[in-house]
């Protein structure tokens, strides 16, 4: 995207960024939306976040002698980190 056309995107915040990470996951970035792009571009601890959980993702996926775990089951996992995180 053109930067004299960045202010046309509109921003999320981090609590927004999140909820939308699984989703993200399961799509390869150039399918992401310019506000996404342009949150990860300005927000490196988010992109930090959504590296680890799919390095997270990765290894889940290896964990047990090379068996895949099922989509559920890691958004199970992904999901029990984000309510940890927001208790805590």
């Amino acid at each position: 995207m053109p930067v004299n056309q960045d202010h046309l995107v509109p921003a999320i915040d981090c609590t927004d960024f999140v909820l939308l990470v699984e989703d993200l996951l399961d799509s390869p970035p150039d399918q992401w939306a310019a506000v996404v792009t342009k949150h990860l571009r300005d927000c490196p601890p988010c992109l930090i976040y959504l590296q680890q959980m799919r390095d997270l993702r990765t290894l889940l996926n290896h964990v047990f002698d090379g068996e895949k775990l099922s989509d559920e089951h890691i958004g199970g996992v992904l999901n029990a980190l984000t309510g940890f995180r927001e208790v805590h």
